[in-house]
């Protein structure tokens, strides 16, 4: 009996002692072996795609230049013997522009269209004169890899069959555009193939409040859309332009003025100049855009640009000094450019003017959903010569409350030039916006002058 109690406890015991192995081995199973290891990856550099139109001319000592030819009016040649006569198209005349060509300053392969636009008056002349670019037809697809040129001379022939009906009429505002998209040149790890659905931009022309509206009307809905629009007339009031993602849109004012009148935005307040959404890409350049004054609510311009997207503004005049006296957001401020996503680029001669004794500029990053995660900046480069008179403001909107100054870097200004006018700033809290290598001079009247 002692012997079986003996053994009975033995088995026990050896029972017992294999389930707690099985047990420490099941709770082994998930403690995997692990390990790391890391290999530094090659920087990522995005490519530039800069095309440029230059004409060919005499510098003063009579040497042949070239120099750009934007915004420059070019005049048709007459043969030797023919100065002074003034240029009249007949059936069979053939007249030619000065030497142009298109130059290739960015760093990758392009392809490129030359293109009659911004025609004004008697349009169907244009139908009865044959363009050519060298001796192809006008709008003929052409190639440039990077740092290279093409040279061409346009020409325009009117045809021998142009009968009477076409007499006495003319038409004007004509421009040369020169299209751009990326080149099937350059190789990705696959193959030199993936941009070959790049898109050339849509050419539009907008003369009247009507025919902008319609040349950006397709853009305000999500899409795949590449649109030039060049304002051929000054436009006294018209409705604000809206982009949505993955749109891109370049509008030239060509020096001339639009007044913005019927606001963009949301359901409630649409008091936007221009509404640019989070996912797409704004070029403003070369002229004035201005909000009008007016005393109902549909001329309550609060926000002239409310930005969201990738925005360059170069060469720009924006205006708010016009708008409505009772013109507010939702916090009661009126604002020239304000933008709460996206990186916004301001070159060159552009002026940013606010009502009185409001913003010319907030910075602010919107710490919810997507606007989180991007952010926003706006960096005045050093080629920004013009003046930005308003106040400033920079900040977080943070589970809504303002933190000031912003300590996550999701709201960023950086000054390299400009003159800055009734900022509301100090000058220390002005420098802290200026990057080293940049200085700032303390003008007469309080305004604050960034250079090299």
């Amino acid at each position: 009996m002692n012997n079986s109690k003996t053994t009975k406890r033995a088995w026990l015991t050896s029972a017992l002692s294999v389930l707690a192995c099985v047990a420490m081995l099941i709770g082994t199973t998930f403690a995997w072996f692990t390990d790391t290891a890391k290999t530094n990856v090659n920087k990522i550099q995005s490519g530039t795609l800069d095309v440029a139109l230059e004409m060919l001319t005499k510098n003063e000592a009579g040497e042949d230049v070239w120099v750009n030819a934007e915004n420059q009016t070019l005049d048709f040649k007459k043969a030797e013997g023919g100065a002074g006569e003034k240029i009249l198209w007949e059936p069979g005349c053939t007249y030619e522009l000065p030497k142009l060509r298109v130059v290739n300053n960015g760093n990758l392969a392009l392809k490129y269209k030359v293109q009659i636009t911004g025609i004004k008056g008697d349009a169907e002349l244009n139908k009865v004169i044959d363009w050519t670019i060298g001796d192809v037809a006008l709008g003929t697809e052409q190639h440039l890899l990077p740092e290279a040129s093409n040279e061409f001379t346009i020409k325009g022939h009117m045809q021998e069959t142009a009968g009477n009906t076409y007499q006495n009429k003319s038409i004007d505002g004509i421009a040369i555009t020169v299209v751009a998209t990326q080149d099937t040149v350059e190789h990705d790890s696959i193959s030199d193939q993936y941009d070959t659905d790049a898109k050339y931009p849509e050419v539009k022309t907008a003369g009247s409040a009507d025919s902008l509206a319609e040349a950006v009307a397709d853009l305000a809905t999500e899409g795949n859309k590449v649109t030039l629009v060049t304002v051929s007339q000054d436009i006294e009031s018209t409705s604000g332009i809206r982009t949505a993602k993955g749109n891109t849109l370049t509008v030239d004012l060509n020096n001339k003025i639009v007044g913005v009148s019927y606001g963009q935005g949301s359901t409630g307040t649409t008091t936007n100049g221009m509404q640019l959404l989070q996912g797409s890409t704004v070029t403003l350049k070369d002229g004035t855009y201005k909000a009008n004054h007016g005393e109902d609510k549909d001329h309550n311009i609060a926000i002239l640009i409310q930005n969201y997207s990738n925005l360059t503004i170069e060469n720009c005049t924006l205006d708010m000094r016009e708008a409505n006296d009772t013109a507010g957001n939702s916090k009661g401020s009126s604002y020239a450019l304000s933008t709460n996503c996206g990186k916004v680029v301001v070159k060159g001669n552009t002026n940013i003017y606010s009502r009185k004794d409001e913003y010319a500029l907030d910075v602010m990053h919107w710490e919810t959903g997507s606007y989180k995660e991007e952010g926003t900046s706006v960096t005045f480069d050093e080629t920004m010569t013009g003046i930005v008179d308003g106040k400033i403001d920079v900040y977080c909107y943070r589970s809504g409350k303002v933190v000031k100054p912003v300590d996550d870097n999701g709201a960023t200004l950086t000054i390299k030039g400009g003159t800055f006018v009734n900022s509301g700033l100090t000058l220390e809290e002005f420098k802290a916006f200026v990057p080293a290598g940049y200085s700032v001079t303390v003008n007469a009247d309080g305004s604050y002058t960034v250079g090299k």
